[in-house]
């Protein structure tokens, strides 16, 4: 009896353990399938899927900005390579000619607008004191020509005097009342005045002829002014010429530095067409820089847009 009740016990225990796993079982099933109906309520129903959908990147053709002929390649197919990091290079033989030829050009024009402005400054300084000279020279024989006026004025003055001296002596003289002598003597006097007048006319007459000289001169002087306008114009275009030559100078070194093939950005290297001793130029692309994140471009139906 003992025996078969412990039997019974068993089974019983056995019942009950089996009942209680089919329920854990039962519940794990039903827990599953309210998240799996949570899980596509929230986020399984707005996916949508399409064939229509292409991978994309940014990516950038390596083109040099002169043309030339490769002597070094720096790079690999595939190899990532940091922004600043040297691709290639071109023989700089020509751009470096082309840069002394540039700096040659700036020199002379330096020299050129050196010797310009030296002869302009140097003419402008000699005109200046011409300039000056005519001014005090007018100045002198004005002052010349007024003093041997007032003088040709006194001596005139004193002319028309002795004049009426001599006449009264030679009416005294008529008449005895005078002597010879003193009526001779008035006449020697008159003469003396009249050489002096002579020599004063004379006098003027240099000096007017000294003060229409330098009237003349200082007309010449204001023509040779016109000559400071040349100066100028030839100043403004060996400035322009200079700014030329400096313009071609910064081209030539631009150039020249475009010889080292350098990558905007950092990324990976791929398709290289070009190798030492190949024939560049800007017109083709010596290989390709892709660069950024990656990303999907995907094309849905309009019937999916809502349920995007």
């Amino acid at each position: 009896t003992k025996q078969l009740e412990r039997i019974v016990m068993s089974e019983v225990m056995d019942n009950s353990k089996k009942s209680q796993e089919k329920s854990k079982i039962f519940l794990l099933v039903i827990i599953c399938i309210i998240s799996g109906a949570a899980y596509w309520q929230w986020t399984m129903r707005f996916l949508e899927s399409t064939n229509d959908a292409f991978a994309e990147t940014n990516l950038v053709y390596l083109t040099p900005r002169i043309s030339g002929v490769m002597i070094s390649l720096d790079v690999k197919d595939n190899q990532f390579i940091r922004k600043g990091a040297i691709i290639a290079r071109v023989d700089p033989a020509s751009f470096n000619a082309e840069v002394d030829a540039a700096q040659a050009n700036v020199e002379a024009a330096i020299a050129d607008l050196s010797r310009v402005s030296s002869e302009s400054n140097a003419f402008i300084t000699q005109l200046r004191a011409r300039r000056l000279n005519a001014i005090a020279t007018i100045q002198v024989a004005k002052q010349d020509s007024l003093l041997q006026e007032a003088e040709l004025k006194t001596l005139d003055a004193q002319i028309q005097q002795s004049q009426r001296e001599v006449k009264r002596y030679q009416q005294l003289q008529a008449k005895h009342q005078v002597s010879r002598q003193l009526s001779e003597e008035s006449q020697t006097q008159l003469e003396t005045l009249q050489t002096k007048r002579g020599t004063f006319q004379v006098s003027q007459t240099v000096a007017n002829a000294k003060l229409e000289a330098a009237r003349t001169s200082s007309e010449i002087i204001s023509a040779d002014e016109q000559q400071v306008f040349v100066f100028n114009a030839s100043k403004k275009q060996a400035e322009a010429s200079l700014n030329a030559a400096k313009a071609q100078l910064k081209t030539a070194q631009l150039h020249l530095l475009w010889t080292t093939i350098k990558a905007p950005h950092d990324g990976w290297i791929s398709k290289i067409s070009a190798r030492p001793g190949s024939q560049l130029s800007p017109s083709k692309a010596m290989g390709i820089l892709v660069f950024g994140k990656p990303w999907i471009d995907a094309n849905f139906k309009e019937t999916q847009i809502g349920r995007i």
